[in-house]
Parts: structure tokens; sequence; C-alpha cells
């Protein structure tokens, strides 16, 4: 799991071990950068890689898009990519930023899995004016799952005080490296 949250799932990483950074950069510098300047006929694309960079460091941050009130948080599709496009494959003991890549491992992950099921359902994460949140939230058919994402499982019991009073019929749950695995392949 933690290859994993560095190095992402993509196949040629996977398969081979030792050679990731490598495939890594060959990856993002062709799937981003040149396929996408190619397509777009994009004329400045220092902009383009910055602007990358920029959204892989607010990783499962809120980013305000043209500075307005509503914000979303943002993820990318793969932590392997992610990382290539900062040039981070730092062990995760030595990193600052293992929090977010837990949860951008986790919903990401959780994305694939719900789309590849056929199943629909809307996503969010919430935020309370008191800035109490919750990390990713699951409405289908009336029903509310919320999900806390805690790499250190020793915080798990901070959770939302006022989401809980707000929506007492919601099911909450705590993902930790120790319950993971059934997020990741059950509905």
């Amino acid at each position: 799991m933690q290859s994993r949250m560095i190095y992402g799932y993509y196949p040629d990483v996977v398969n081979n071990p030792g050679d990731e950074p490598v495939i890594l950069r060959e990856l993002s510098g062709s799937y981003l950068y040149k396929d996408i300047l190619t397509m777009e006929r994009i004329q400045k694309p220092d902009r383009l890689e910055r602007l990358v960079q920029a959204l892989a460091l607010q990783l499962g941050s809120d980013v305000s898009f043209n500075e307005l009130k509503k914000s979303r948080k943002v993820y990318f599709y793969d932590n392997g990519i992610r990382n290539s496009v900062i040039n981070q494959y730092s062990p995760l003991e030595l990193r600052s930023d293992t929090g977010q890549l837990w949860e951008n491992f986790l919903i990401s992950g959780r994305l694939k899995f719900i789309l590849n099921s056929g199943r629909h359902m809307n996503t969010y994460f919430w935020r309370s004016t008191a800035q109490q949140e919750i990390d990713y939230i699951e409405e289908s058919e009336g029903k509310l799952k919320a999900f806390e994402m805690k790499w250190n499982p020793l915080k798990s019991k901070l959770i939302s005080r006022s989401f809980s009073k707000g929506y007492p019929d919601a099911d909450l749950r705590v993902i930790t490296p120790e319950n993971y695995e059934q997020f990741l392949t059950k509905l």
C-alpha cells in the first residue's frame, strides 16, 4: 500500500519495480504535457506546467476557482502522476504530505471502484462555517455515507460533531490503514 501511495497504480509502474520514477516522468511528460499541448494548441506550456504543479501541491485541499466562494477539493486520479509532477518520491515517513496522499489514494480508488461497479452516486466533501469537515460523502437513494480518512489510527476519534448532529442518520466511518480494503472494494 505505501508503495502505491507514492508510485500509484499505472500498470508499467506496478510491473517494473525500481523503475517507477523514470516511468512516471515519461507518463506525466507524455500525457499531461505533450498530448494536451498538441491537442489544444496551447501557446504557453510553462503556464500549464506551473498550474498542474500548483494543483499537485494543493492535493486534498479546497481550491477556489476564480476566487468564487464555493471551493472544491483537488485530487489526482493517480498518486504516482501527482508525485511525478512535483518530483517527490520520498518514503512516507519523511514526507509532510502523507495525510494528503492517503486521502487521495483512498478517494481516487473509491471513485474508480464506483465507476467500475456501474453504480452512480453523488459525492461531496463537507465543511461547516466553523471549519469542521468531513473528507468524503456519498449520497445514493436518499442515504448518506460519510468517511473520514485518517492515516494515523490514533486520530480516528476526531470526527465532526456538527456533522453528526446535522445528519444523525448518516453512516459515518473512519478509514485507516487497518480497514481501508473494505472501503476500496465494497459499496
